[in-house]
């Protein structure tokens, strides 16, 4: 966080959420556990930050299982305290590990209510994704496949073109490409059509995704 936070200029305070996750790949299912568990906490965490705190702008960034325990407290905190929904202008997806049948149905339309900007990003090449498809059998909403998730009222943007690590999994913290667009994200506030570095494109099953220009 501390690189991400200089690499993106960002003067405001940078804060970590720690989760206990057992940071191996024997321990996965003992994260999907930890990670709802904590959930709670999170949130708890989230309404002091926003309630105890002189922060008037507060942006939420989560990696690949984190995204299913921030999206439920977010979702869940700005039920019970609708007043807070100003407070909290952004919230970054990268590499999220949920289900995309779940997110379509239940996630995504809660977040869109949040009235936060919601960016996902996707990448076809993330190994470690395309590892946990084949263990739920179901897939992830951060890859993009043939076609990424796209829904109205959530920008996804598709960083496989700027990401050449092994695992494909960490584009959000070491692509210069990503960091600079998650820059105009905080610090411009700018929609999707207005960031420089990224090309529309528009499919034929309807809907519109952003990926980076070459």
């Amino acid at each position: 966080m501390a690189q991400i936070s200089s690499d993106l200029d960002f003067n405001g305070c940078s804060v970590v959420y720690s989760w206990p996750s057992t940071n191996k790949i024997s321990g996965y299912l003992a994260d999907e556990g930890n990670a709802l568990w904590s959930q709670h906490n999170l949130k708890k965490f989230l309404n002091d930050v926003a309630t105890k705190s002189n922060a008037e702008n507060i942006y939420l960034l989560a990696h690949s299982l984190g995204n299913r325990e921030l999206t439920g407290a977010f979702i869940e905190l700005i039920k019970e305290n609708p007043s807070l929904k100003n407070r909290f202008k952004a919230l970054i997806m990268a590499a999220a590990d949920v289900d995309t049948m779940i997110f379509l149905r239940d996630i995504a339309p809660a977040l869109i209510s949040t009235e936060s900007m919601i960016t996902l990003y996707v990448s076809r090449n993330d190994k470690a994704l395309m590892l946990s498809d084949k263990l739920h059998e179901h897939s992830r909403v951060g890859e993009s496949g043939y076609l990424p998730v796209i829904v109205p009222g959530i920008e996804t943007v598709d960083a496989t073109d700027v990401d050449d690590s092994y695992l494909g999994h960490s584009y959000y913290s070491t692509s210069r490409a990503v960091l600079s667009d998650i820059y105009y994200i905080i610090k411009k506030h700018l929609k999707a059509d207005f960031r420089f570095s990224l090309q529309a494109i528009d499919t034929k099953e309807g809907g519109r995704f952003w990926k980076f220009c070459k």
